[in-house]
């Protein structure tokens, strides 16, 4: 390195060991210098200040090169030219940690030196403790430790940086090449190795903020509450939903699911923003940051998936791509946020016709602190209304039971101009019975199987059985 080093922006804002510089004289170009002072005076404002605290701790340095208008000096690379072109005439050796400016000054024979940033996936680690699924960094550090549904918050006094910590993650992410989710100058989201790392900058938040998520761990689908019966239904269901808080390990179980599929040597997508399920390398992973999600549908229809999970369906346009690829005969995992499993029917009963709706869906899993809670069922039938007497009123009905047990929970059906969601009253002693006797299911036909003598104490529900669709089946002893 020569006695003289020149620095660009970068090496400005993003900072630097300044024993490198120790001994030398630092020349920074005029360019530079108005180019921190544009930030400093837009919405930049945090990279301006950033380089103007790197120039006050170099301390001494001299400003070379002509003042440039700012509004017309960047046209290509005209502006790196510049500084590389100032390097060259003041026989400087230029310091930058941009990999374009480096490879140009090389092409040029320049003598340059690109800075390495330092930080690792380690300086991550460090902020979690055994157990801890998030860490949120703000004024101080706070942890969320625990398992999904049952955490704690903790905060920690740490003497901590979070302004180097996001400056350390851009420069990582730039030099390994690993591009950003979502990159404006408010807000950033990305994927380092297990890591989901959300930053916030003001004014989309009130202050910088650092979110970071970590996937404790891969599960299998044997690792769940699955029973045959529900494994059954899932090699065969095409419109399944994940439903259930933020939080509860909903993404934890799609990615198992999308395993399983694998294994079965079936062709799965996914489909994320950010891309963070823990999927077999099989799995291609795609990601909604795309201006044009039909883009992204033709994509799908075209590489020809057996299976496409959907993580997550937030909005209409999100609600809209989950149904057109089911109806294009592609088998769905879609995630939905909700409180309850029938929440998360609620949410498409509002953008779907009512006929569509168990081609779209057929099955509902709900998951509650990290393992399944309730299994949904839907099927279309016609039929009267639970509670309506005239034969008149017969009308398509979509029947919501439990999976396990074959018990009718809600009918949905129209009434008027209305879709009506209808919960259907539940009888204790029924339920009992239901939960009490196997299940089978014949050419779509539930029924309980019972014994002989069993069928005596019984007998008495037949008729409200056969009211939900439920028959009793009975065996010898």
């Amino acid at each position: 390195m020569k006695d003289r080093v020149v620095l660009d922006t970068s090496v400005l804002i993003e900072g630097l060991d300044f024993s490198i510089i120790e001994g030398k004289e630092v020349l920074i170009p005029k360019i530079v210098l108005l180019e921190l002072k544009h930030m400093f005076d837009s919405d930049r404002y945090d990279l301006g200040l950033l380089g103007f605290n790197t120039l006050d701790k170099i301390g001494s340095f001299r400003v070379i090169g002509e003042e440039v208008d700012l509004n017309v000096r960047r046209i290509g690379e005209e502006v790196d030219r510049r500084i590389i072109e100032l390097a060259r005439v003041n026989e400087a050796t230029l310091l930058t940690y941009d990999r374009g400016m480096f490879y140009l000054a090389k092409a040029l024979n320049v003598d340059v030196v690109r800075l390495v940033p330092k930080f690792n996936i380690s300086d991550i680690e460090r902020l979690f403790t055994s157990g801890t699924i998030s860490v949120h960094i703000k004024d101080k550090i706070y942890r969320k430790v625990g398992l999904p549904g049952k955490w704690r918050m903790e905060s920690s006094e740490l003497d901590f940086d979070k302004e180097a910590l996001i400056k350390s993650i851009d420069n990582y992410a730039r030099e390994m090449g690993i591009s950003y989710d979502i990159y404006t100058d408010n807000l950033k989201v990305l994927q380092l190795d297990r890591y989901r790392i959300v930053i916030t900058k003001f004014p989309l938040s009130d202050d910088s903020e650092i979110t970071i998520v970590r996937a404790l761990k891969r599960m299998r689908i044997d690792q769940y509450n699955v029973s045959n019966e529900l494994l059954n239904r899932l090699n065969r269901a095409s419109g399944v939903i994940v439903a259930g808080p933020p939080g509860s390990g909903k993404s934890t179980f799609a990615a198992a699911l999308a395993n399983y599929y694998l294994s079965l040597n079936r062709i799965v997508k996914t489909v994320e923003q950010p891309r963070d399920m823990q999927v077999d390398l099989g799995i291609t992973q795609y990601s909604k940051n795309i201006d044009d999600m039909d883009r992204l549908k033709d994509l799908l229809l075209l590489v020809r998936p057996d299976y496409v999970i959907f993580d997550e369906i937030r909005n209409t346009e999100d609600f809209m791509f989950y149904s057109d690829l089911r109806l294009a005969g592609i088998g769905m995992v879609g995630i939905v946020h909700a409180n309850t499993a029938i929440d998360a029917i609620h949410r498409f009963i509002r953008r779907l016709e009512l006929g569509l709706l168990p081609h779209v869906i057929d099955t509902v899993i709900f998951i509650d602190q990290g393992d399944i809670s309730e299994v949904y069922e839907l099927v279309m039938t016609m039929k009267m209304p639970t509670g309506m007497r005239e034969s008149e009123l017969t009308r398509p009905v979509v029947e919501v039971r439990d999976f396990n047990t074959g018990l009718l929970l809600y009918e949905i059906y129209k009434f008027g101009d209305e879709i009506i969601l209808m919960p259907i009253r539940r009888d204790e002693n029924l339920e009992k019975i239901l939960k009490r006797y196997p299940r089978k299911i014949i050419d779509g036909k539930h029924y309980i199987v019972v014994t002989k003598r069993d069928y005596k104490k019984i007998r008495q529900y037949r008729d409200m059985l056969e009211r939900m669709g439920i028959d009793i089946l009975v065996e010898h002893d």
